[in-house]
């Protein structure tokens, strides 16, 4: 499973919202029962199909509560409180979850845990030197879209 990541020639704000669009489309999360899931797409399976909770959960496997915390604009605490499902995240968070998400997912396929994890936190001179983290949550998702898929193609 592969996702490319283009370049737009419109604003920022038009771009972003156009990323986090073809991230749901692509990688919308949904509730399938039992019989359901033998109906999945291949480009979904090994995507979370329930909830936030699970979304949030393999996040947190490979980034950990703090990163989510910097991505969302919010606390581990509270990141906490979505994985467990008792909360749930705003829509601008849920966004930011999703990006983040299905970036984290396509990394993984080239890279460990640990590099991904690594390359959320460390400075981007593809996004002027802050980090993907601070660049998702500061609403530049495709920038950092661009930046992973850069990632990816260096190897």
């Amino acid at each position: 499973m592969r996702v490319e990541f283009i370049q737009s020639d419109e604003t920022e704000s038009s771009d972003s919202f156009l990323m986090i669009r073809d991230l749901r489309r692509k990688y919308a999360v949904h509730m399938w029962d039992e019989d359901a899931s033998a109906n999945e797409p291949e480009s979904a399976k090994g995507w979370p199909k329930d909830s936030t909770e699970e979304m949030t959960r393999r996040l947190r496997e490979v980034l950990g509560p703090a990163l989510i915390a910097v991505i969302t604009y919010t606390t581990a605490d509270q990141v906490a409180m979505w994985e467990a499902g008792t909360v749930e995240p705003l829509p601008e968070q849920s966004d930011a979850l999703q990006v983040a998400f299905g970036i984290v997912e396509e990394l993984l396929e080239v890279d460990t845990a640990n590099i991904v994890r690594a390359w959320f936190m460390g400075m981007n001179p593809q996004l002027d030197d802050a980090t993907p983290a601070e660049g998702i949550a500061n609403g530049r998702a495709s920038e950092v879209a661009a930046a992973a898929g850069a990632f990816i193609q260096s190897g």
